[in-house]
């Protein structure tokens, strides 16, 4: 991966004929993400241009989706992920034992948990 997140500058001319990828969806999402939540873009424009870039095809229709958000290699500077470094199977088993765990607590509310299932047979 490249310093910026892009798999390449996409502000320089040179590369606007490039195919977008994946990487480059995610990046123009979290750039995009932190100028909503910086309260540049109200819900409606933000939600309209994270869903253009969703549909970009070349790095050079990044341009027009960011140009307005502020200086443009400070948008594409790194920064790492909040899930860097992080096993992604751990968030995995943490979510599935959330869910478990809730699963658990609506079993109990209804009465359909195991142990009210054995009283129940017991009666």
């Amino acid at each position: 991966m490249s310093e910026h997140g892009f798999a390449t500058d996409p502000f320089d001319p040179a590369h606007a004929g490039i195919r977008a990828g994946a990487q480059d969806r995610d990046e123009l999402a979290r750039i995009l993400g932190d100028a909503y939540a910086d309260g540049k873009l109200d819900a409606e424009e933000y939600r309209e241009r994270l869903d253009a870039a969703m549909e970009i095809k070349f790095l050079g229709e990044v341009r027009t989706l960011l140009i307005d958000l502020g200086d443009p290699t400070a948008l594409v500077r790194y920064r790492p992920r909040p899930d860097e470094g992080e096993d992604p199977r751990d968030r995995v088993v943490s979510t599935t034992s959330a869910a478990g765990a809730c699963s658990r607590r609506l079993r109990r509310s209804r009465g359909t948990s195991s142990a009210a299932r054995r009283r129940r047979a017991r009666a």
